[in-house]
């Protein structure tokens, strides 16, 4: 009965059309992108990453969690340099909120 049930919860999660973050759950609201950081506010409430479609700006909260590569796995936001390759994932909701930040190990 009980893997019935886990299964049955599994199924009714969403699916994100991108690689699941390691921290945040997935919502049907949750949007993803990637590409260099361009630019990083000096008081870190804001970052820009430069995606195929252009450049995107977010919100940074005080909540957002960084996650690092094999190399480096523990990460912070004030670890972060322009010209990282990242991964974020972010609500749209009056703006572009960052909820996670996904380091992108270099091929």
């Amino acid at each position: 009965m009980k893997l019935a049930v886990l299964a049955a919860i599994a199924l009714l999660a969403p699916t994100p059309p991108f690689p699941a973050p390691k921290f945040v759950p997935v919502t049907a609201e949750m949007k993803c992108d990637w590409g260099p950081i361009a630019s990083l506010g000096s008081d870190h409430a804001t970052m820009v990453i430069t995606t195929e479609a252009g450049a995107l700006t977010l919100k940074i909260g005080s909540d957002v969690k960084v996650a690092g590569t094999p190399e480096a796995p523990k990460r912070s936001l004030d670890s972060l340099r322009v010209g990282e390759n990242v991964r974020v994932y972010y609500l749209v909701d009056g703006g572009a909120n960052l909820q996670e930040v996904d380091v992108i190990a270099k091929p």
